[in-house]
């Protein structure tokens, strides 16, 4: 049994018709978390931030989270999994799924092999190009809009402020305005995660 979860990027960019037909061509079973893992993730920034000092950036993106890491040591990293990261894990520990193989679709490389480094049993991580290529299956173009677009944290109680795309990161974060700010959302693709190198 090979089980198979669909990121919320990916899973905009097929129909639900054409995902039906790929699974049964491919022997695949769609799977989806039981936690409301995005929640549950928004309630630890809020436990977080209620409790520590300085300004912390968004972990939720490695590629961000890179950059602001090489740019302003100042700016402290939430220790906090990305959402997909404990979905994974949710999977790879679940009784129900332990007969099979897991398939984590990502919409980029970076998420894809921290997935990967974590090693969790029989878990693999593949950015959904990558996916589809493997399967000999086409790839229907991005949506215009991320299903999870900047804003996740703008109802906390704390000073946020959200930047997207690399340059507006750097110019911020190289700055001295980040000072002011409890927490930096942070996505590297520029208005979300629909422009990552694994959905293009």
């Amino acid at each position: 049994m090979t089980y198979l979860w669909i990121n919320p990027v990916s899973e905009r960019m097929i129909s639900a018709a054409a995902l039906e037909k790929l699974l049964k061509k491919h022997d695949l079973t769609r799977v989806v978390c039981r936690e409301s893992w995005g929640e549950i993730v928004l309630r630890k920034y809020r436990e977080l931030l209620e409790h520590a000092d300085g300004t912390f950036a968004d972990a939720r993106c490695p590629a961000a989270v890179s950059l602001v890491h090489s740019l302003q040591p100042g700016i402290r990293i939430a220790d906090i999994e990305p959402i997909l990261i404990h979905c994974a894990r949710e999977l790879a520990e679940r009784p129900d799924l332990a007969d099979g193989e897991k398939i984590i679709t990502t919409p980029c490389r970076i998420l894809a092999d921290m997935g990967n480094k974590l090693e969790l049993k029989d878990t693999h991580f593949v950015p959904w190009n990558r996916f589809l290529a493997t399967l000999g299956e086409p790839m229907e173009p991005a949506p215009d809009a991320s299903p999870i677009p900047p804003g996740f944290f703008k109802d906390l109680p704390f000073p946020v402020v959200s930047k997207s795309g690399r340059p507006a990161i750097e110019s911020y974060v190289t700055g001295n305005d980040w000072k002011n700010a409890k927490l930096i959302e942070l996505l590297y693709c520029v208005q979300g995660c629909h422009r990552g190198d694994g959905v293009q």
